[in-house]
């Protein structure tokens, strides 16, 4: 456990000051989305967030996606 603590401590002081990250978001229209507060939840590959997006039933009708660069400090 030690070891794999180790790991992910090296994998994050080696990430680069500041991601480029994505996020998809679902809304009816582009001026619902408020860019204040578009929660915290974001990928790193673009490509594998909308291969593996759940795009679901009930959600709004249109798919944006955002693109963050988001300072090392604020990574959790």
């Amino acid at each position: 456990m030690k070891n794999e603590l180790k790991t992910y401590i090296n994998r994050v002081k080696n990430l680069p000051d500041t991601i480029k990250s994505y996020r998809i978001l679902s809304v009816n229209s582009k001026k619902d989305i408020n860019l204040d507060e578009i929660e915290s939840h974001f990928a790193l590959n673009r490509s594998d967030l909308v291969k593996n997006h759940p795009f679901c039933a009930g959600c709004g009708k249109n798919y944006y996606i955002i693109t963050a660069n988001i300072p090392k400090k604020e990574v959790n």
